[in-house]
């Protein structure tokens, strides 16, 4: 499946987050190399672009190790 639009990543103590339609998910894989850091406000705008609630952005998991 393709994400024109991009997918949001969240790093939390080293451990990495996608976004995915039921929340977030921890990622067995590095950081892929074409993500890029973004702000607050566009995080948010592409919350609403996919249909993400704002608040999910507020609500990444704490690492688990």
């Amino acid at each position: 499946m393709a994400f024109p639009a991009g997918r949001l990543l969240a790093v939390v103590s080293g451990r990495i987050y996608l976004l995915a339609s039921d929340g977030w998910d921890p990622l067995a894989t590095p950081r892929p190399h074409s993500a890029l850091p973004i702000e607050r406000s566009e995080a948010e705008a592409l919350c609403r672009r996919l249909g993400h609630p704002i608040g999910v952005l507020d609500s990444v998991p704490e690492a688990d190790y």
